[in-house]
């Protein structure tokens, strides 16, 4: 295996390893919390982090990738890259702090308390501005190792914070220390396992060179985050807190699932592109790895959260939280279009193409807002069902393009996803019966958890699918189990 190959899949395993520890904490002690405080305090803090994850778009989504992407990028690139990111924090922060009463006016009752919150919880951007550095560096260099410990440094500190304050009664100040504990002692515990630091140097040169990339890349992430977000904000202000909460929550769970996998596995592919970005046929390899890759963990994990919700948000949530699980459906869906649509993405991005990437997002934004417009009226439920359309044209957008630059078809493309998701569908309608049968919902919920694993496991060894068995190669725990 080349040394690109073996950094590539340590990269994975590391990264992998990190996202389920990091996005399992996370997950359970949101949930105990969401248990503690209710739809209408979790609904209050979901709309917080809107405006707070915009800010940070702003923060990490041009230079980071620009430090990556430039193939002889040194301390000098870095260290100016650092003291813009800091400055550029503080004055983001400051317009937050000033904003922040406005914002609670414009949401009105539902909001009572949400400019002192908006203003703690924006503390988490300056930090970011320091992270986003230090995350750079690690992924130039494919040190994907020094993340594992970094993220669950933070997740497990934090899980003590806020499920202790919640539990004193601290309500939505629960879920916001928990958010800031957790972003700090991520950084902490990067800055010191990672050797780099700022040097005393600074270049308007380098940056404006970084920009030229990197500022693309900046509209492109930050259209892309109004459309993701756009939705949370007017849910907020046309409906309840509570309507809020359950189409995050009902998001979250399946974006969970999809997001431990895709950044597992793109945030390794993405510098692994960059470096092999001349060779097209040795690209197309790796993004085709990562389709099949991303399909086959996936959908399965997808249709099983489909078929679980009910019985999972009654037993863990409580049923105050059963609003929640028509979204957790719906966005199930959604999370199937993403295997085959991040690793385009990255293509355009690897290539240099922040222009065409640019180009990409503005469309595909305006297709999510239209949907949204059509359907603001009709009810939440529908404007989920809207961000599912809107996601199928989006993802046809992408694979054409991003495809179309190493010579990926779409009939490939197709090949390469539906054997899982054929085998997850027979595995769903079969497992569904288990439901007719008359015993405790935990039971019910450990056959089908169990029974999934089983079928799919025996239907990868019997129709020997090629990713199951290239799994097994890189394994070492399946490879003793093949032989």
């Amino acid at each position: 295996m080349s040394n690109l190959g073996k950094k590539v899949t340590s990269g994975f395993f590391w990264r992998f390893g990190e996202r389920v520890c990091a996005q399992g904490v996370t997950f359970i002690v949101s949930l105990i919390i969401s248990r503690i405080l209710g739809p209408s305090s979790y609904g209050m803090v979901a709309l917080l982090l809107v405006f707070i994850n915009l800010s940070e778009v702003l923060l990490t989504a041009g230079f980071g990738n620009s430090l990556i992407q430039k193939k002889n990028s040194d301390d000098i690139d870095f260290s100016s890259v650092f003291y813009f990111n800091v400055i550029f924090s503080i004055v983001l922060y400051l317009i937050i702090f000033f904003a922040a009463p406005f914002v609670e006016d414009f949401y009105g009752k539902d909001y009572v308390g949400l400019t002192s919150a908006l203003r703690v919880l924006a503390i988490r951007i300056p930090i970011t501005a320091i992270n986003n550095v230090q995350q750079s560096y690690v992924s130039k260099n494919m040190a994907f190792k020094k993340f594992f410990f970094a993220t669950i440094g933070g997740s497990l500190s934090s899980a003590v914070v806020g499920i202790t304050m919640a539990l004193n009664g601290f309500g939505v100040w629960a879920l916001i220390a928990q958010y800031l504990f957790n972003a700090l002692v991520n950084t902490l515990v990067l800055w010191f396992t990672v050797k780099w630091r700022p040097i005393l140097a600074f270049s308007f040169e380098r940056l404006k060179g970084l920009i030229s990339y990197g500022w693309k890349l900046l509209c492109a992430n930050l259209f892309f985050s109004l459309s993701n977000n756009i939705r949370s904000i007017l849910i907020g202000k046309f409906y309840t807190s509570s309507d809020l909460a359950y189409y995050n929550r009902g998001k979250q769970i399946p974006d969970l699932m999809a997001d431990t996998l895709n950044t597992s596995i793109l945030s390794v592919m993405f510098p692994a592109l960059c470096k092999i970005q001349n060779d097209k046929e040795q690209m197309k390899a790796l993004v085709r790895r990562a389709v099949k890759t991303l399909s086959y963990f996936l959908a399965p994990v997808l249709f099983g959260i489909a078929l679980l919700s009910e019985k999972l948000v009654v037993l863990v949530l409580s049923d105050e939280w059963i609003g929640a699980v028509p979204f957790i459906k719906i966005f199930c869906i959604s999370g199937m279009l993403q295997p085959i649509m991040k690793p385009c993405q990255q293509v355009t991005k690897a290539l240099g193409k922040s222009g065409i990437f640019l180009i990409l997002e503005i469309i595909k934004c305006t297709i999510t807002i239209l949907f949204l417009l059509i359907t603001l009226k009709f009810g939440v439920i529908y404007i989920a069902l809207g961000y599912i359309c809107s996601s199928i044209i989006g993802m046809f957008i992408d694979i054409y393009i991003g495809g179309r630059m190493i010579n990926y078809r779409f009939f490939e493309q197709f090949l390469d996803v539906i054997k899982p998701v054929f085998v997850s569908t027979i595995m769903y309608i079969l497992l569904s019966f288990i439901d007719c049968i008359k015993i405790s919902p935990i039971f019910i919920i450990l056959l089908q958890i169990i029974g999934g694993i089983i079928f799919y496991l025996l239907a990868s060894i019997f129709t020997k699918d090629e990713t199951y068995l290239f799994l097994t190669k890189k394994i070492p725990f399946l490879k003793k189990k093949s032989n």
